[in-house]
């Protein structure tokens, strides 16, 4: 057959601009919030107030006399027409939970739905929620995951002993020997704060049921259309054929648009009763009141070191904090953390144990990097052994760090790397922040009294997730994805992608490798997505996967489509296929370029003159591939971070921040930069800014933007970007995921940064978020005079 790769045009590698941004800045984005139909209802939903409570009676008398109100729904009214949601996958110490689509027992947390209201005027349907009158019985309430799962405390669960839905533990090699024979045993303690995922738009959909047909179509600003489909079919026992899924523009997800959430599966409800749309738009506050909250996690290391820095074991424990309700398995998020935790790092004896509490606190979920604590372990517990022992951090790192002769290397949680160059990036990083030249001007401010540090975090970053993951993993799940792509009888091209954007520019990256493919203009490809009746069906866009399996789905299809053409061309030429190439926008013999045709002419033959093509051949040029990636694709980068803290306020400041990272071939070099300010940013935001706080009543106290502190612009520092391209041979162009590896980085480098410069007025660095609040505290607490003994 002839030359599949194609001469390339420049699009892949381009640094174009995302075709999706264009409409958005010109304010012709169409978001839930922006959709309408004739007779839409609105829906609003009444809200406990207590953290943990039984449920009496629910009154919606006085609601339905309301102006406008059409129907409240309870608990009580769903039962039998929804399932509810049953987790409990095989997993060994995995406690199955089960969560009605309203409660009719008792509420789990402040902003547990109780009941919804539905009527044709958004602001009176919101009046109308506060006339539903609910009795409590009030309960105690578990807030501290330290003490969650003590003997005597009030189950969160009544299903779940203890409440704890998980206890695991994991090991490799023999870490108790390890321990033994260290030179010396380095003890860490890593604590993160509580976040949410803050999307610009919360939450929202638009149910609309056809009672003619029985069909429900479903607007959804969702990560996952298909199994979006697939959970919404079963939940309402009907056909998956009779529902349709579309994903209008997305304002943001990072994982939290990833769940059918019991508010949504309500609003689909309320619609197939009432027989009219019903539209459902939440505030900010329900936002940070009620959606996924993320990364409550308390982790201790002890790591087993000889004298000259070399790691030899690590015994790590995890607790992480689940919150009231499963949406996911309870060890889905800690388990990643687990297995990463070896990082860029030889090691073989490696034990992790995790165990994951209830709380009376808002459900946990993935949030961008739900592995994220991983990298601070990791370099956190570096540093720490760099400290204990009197080394500099970054020779410690060089001591253990894998290098290219290390490859192909299997980690000792089965991890296999192939392509993962993290000491090139270390390396590169410290050449551009001029490591030693700072490690002196730090000796010389803090002779003069300034508090300052210094932090390098080198992460490597799981993504694409293929389906021999999820097998072995133990958990059911798919990570394949597919894709249409269509030459029309002109020429154009036209391609149906599973995956949805929420501003990863997958429309933009698709449409670069498929021109560079079939060698066309950029302007004749046009890429869609985003409604189930369309596009092939696709594990969504999550866990940095969306480039690869898009582009690699995409490329199946044009590459087929290609072939078709080749054999049309070979046949008008009367030649064999394999002497046919695509050159320079033309198929011809190899050798002859004056004789062949375009593209859009091979396209006329496929469409217009059946009888001219081969024998046997159909007409048309469409073709539909799946592609499922390698278990793990694995990028990888270096982080550097100074900081300088105000010793009366403990403000801190970011002098300079350098990146380097490795995603393999960059389709968009603008979209991978994009990725890699916004996820640094996030990183940054969660170590120093961002943390939800809850009383020990179980009250949210961080329920408004004027509480949940998340940075402005001015905030944040410059970021000095460098790429290291080492291709993966294992994926289509050699590309690796990336997107999430922006967060690893910053939560680390500069939670090593502060440690850096805290260490030395003996105060440790092991709580994030790292406020200004936090830190003066800490100071003041050394400079106060502590009494002398009675």
């Amino acid at each position: 057959m002839g030359d599949r790769g194609g001469k390339e045009q420049g699009y892949v590698g381009a640094p174009l601009s995302p075709r999706e941004s264009r409409k958005l800045v010109l304010g012709r984005g169409s978001y839930i919030g922006d959709l309408s139909l004739p007779r839409m209802l609105h829906a609003a939903f009444v809200r406990s107030p207590h953290a943990h409570a039984r449920l009496g009676r629910i009154d919606a008398s006085a609601a339905l006399q309301s102006p406008g109100v059409e129907a409240v729904l309870t608990g009580v009214d769903l039962v039998g027409l929804v399932e509810p949601l049953r987790m409990a996958p095989p997993i060994d110490g995995l406690a199955p939970m089960e969560m009605a689509t309203l409660p009719a027992d008792k509420v789990r947390f402040v902003g547990d739905p109780i009941a919804c209201v539905i009527g044709s005027d958004p602001y009176r349907v919101e009046d109308a929620c506060a006339l539903v009158g609910v009795e409590y019985e009030p309960l105690s309430a578990v807030v501290d995951p330290t003490r969650a799962d003590a003997p005597g405390q009030p189950l969160v669960d009544e299903a779940v002993p203890l409440n704890r839905p998980y206890h695991g533990v994991f090991a490799h090699g023999d870490v108790d020997a390890a321990l033994q024979v260290a030179d010396r045993v380095v003890e860490a303690r890593f604590s993160q704060g509580r976040q949410t995922h803050a999307p610009m738009e919360p939450r929202g959909c638009l149910a609309s049921w056809e009672p003619g047909d029985d069909t429900l179509t479903f607007w959804h600003s969702t990560q996952i259309p298909h199994p979006m489909r697939s959970a919404l079919a079963a939940r309402l026992r009907i056909p998956e054929s009779s529902v349709r899924v579309i994903t209008p523009d997305v304002g943001g997800g990072f994982g939290q648009k990833i769940p059918l959430f019991r508010e949504e599966l309500t609003v689909a409800t309320a619609s197939r009763l009432l027989g009219r749309p019903v539209r459902w738009h939440e505030t900010r506050r329900e936002n940070l009141l009620s959606a996924l909250h993320a990364r409550e996690d308390i982790v201790d290391v002890r790591a087993a070191v000889r004298e000259d820095g070399t790691i030899v074991g690590l015994d790590v424990h995890i607790l992480t904090d689940f919150g009231a309700y499963a949406y996911f398995p309870a060890n889905y998020m800690a388990r990643v953390v687990g297995m990463m935790v070896p990082g860029a790092y030889r090691l073989r004896d490696y034990r992790y144990a995790i165990t994951t509490v209830l709380t009376n606190k808002c459900p946990a979920g993935p949030y961008r990097a739900p592995m994220l604590i991983c990298s601070w372990i990791t370099e956190g517990t570096v540093d720490a052994v760099a400290r204990a022992l009197g080394l500099d951090p970054v020779e410690v790192r060089r001591r253990n760090m894998l290098a290219d002769a290390d490859l192909p290397y299997t980690t000792a949680t089965e991890l296999q790397y192939r392509s993962v160059h993290p000491r090139e990036t270390l390396e590169r990083a410290l050449a551009m922040v001029g490591y030693e030249e700072r490690r002196r001007e730090q000796a010389a401010a803090r002779a003069a009294g300034r508090i300052v540090g210094l932090g390098v975090c080198t992460y490597i970053e799981p993504n694409t997730y293929g389906s021999e993951f999820y097998r072995t993993a133990g958990i059911a799940g798919s990570g394949h994805d597919a894709a249409i792509v269509r030459i029309e009888p002109s020429g154009a091209v036209t391609a149906q992608i599973g995956i949805v954007s929420q501003g990863q520019g997958h429309q933009t990256t698709v449409a670069q490798a498929l021109a560079a493919e079939l060698q066309v203009p950029l302007e004749s490809v046009r890429v869609l997505a985003g409604d189930t009746a369309a596009a092939p069906y696709s594990m969504g866009t999550r866990g940095s996967r969306g480039g690869v399996v898009s582009v690699g789905a995409a490329l199946g299809a044009a590459r087929s489509l290609k072939e078709k053409l080749v054999r049309i061309a070979a046949h008008l030429l009367e030649a064999r296929a394999d002497d046919v190439v695509l050159e320079a926008g033309r198929f011809h013999v190899r050798g002859v370029p004056e004789a062949g045709f375009t593209l859009a002419q091979l396209a006329q033959k496929a469409y217009l003159a059946p009888i001219e093509l081969p024998p046997g051949m159909e007409p048309g040029l469409d073709a539909t591939r799946a592609y499922d990636p390698p278990p793990l694709t694995f990028s990888s980068g270096t982080h550097v971070c100074q900081v300088e803290i105000d010793p009366e306020t403990g403000r801190l400041s970011i002098p300079r921040y350098v990146i380097v990272e490795d995603c393999g071939r960059m389709l968009n070099p603008r979209v991978v930069e994009g990725q890699v300010h916004g996820a640094t940013a996030q990183g940054l935001a969660g170590a120093l800014f961002e943390q939800i706080v809850y009383d020990s009543d179980g009250q949210n106290l961080s329920a408004t933007f004027m509480d949940y502190a998340l940075p402005t612009a001015a905030q944040l520092p410059s970021f000095e970007v460098a790429h290291v391209e080492r291709p993966d041979p294992a994926t289509p162009l050699g590309m690796k995921g990336m997107a999430e590896g922006g967060v690893m980085g910053a939560s680390a480098a500069v939670a090593n940064a502060v440690a850096d410069a805290l260490a030395p007025l003996g105060i440790a660095a092991d709580c994030q978020p790292f406020t200004s609040r936090r830190i003066a505290e800490a100071l003041l607490a050394r400079r106060r005079p502590v009494d002398p003994p009675a």
